[in-house]
């Protein structure tokens, strides 16, 4: 995977899209139910329940491991996380 970041977006109205950096293509979007379940998901793990924040996740794969930069942003428009890869 060459992303270097993938952003989860969810508006007011419910819609939610994904797009990745590496590309200007839009991902397809997993749907209200899995959108909500992936931003509710992350903000949990990263403590991330302020309107605006960042933190770095590690996550463990295998033997090895990524950090991800997480950022996290709630207004008046919906609710977005980025995360974004590590070099």
């Amino acid at each position: 995977m060459n992303a270097k970041k993938i952003s989860i977006s969810k508006s007011q109205a419910g819609e939610v899209k994904v797009l990745a950096e590496y590309r200007t293509t839009q991902l397809p979007s997993p749907g209200p139910a899995i959108g909500d379940r992936i931003i509710d998901d992350l903000r949990q793990m990263t403590f991330l329940e302020e309107d605006k924040g960042k933190t770095i996740l590690a996550l463990g794969i295998r033997e090895g491991s990524i950090d991800l930069k997480v950022k996290a942003k709630r207004d008046e428009e919906g609710e977005k996380v980025t995360l974004k890869f590590t070099e």
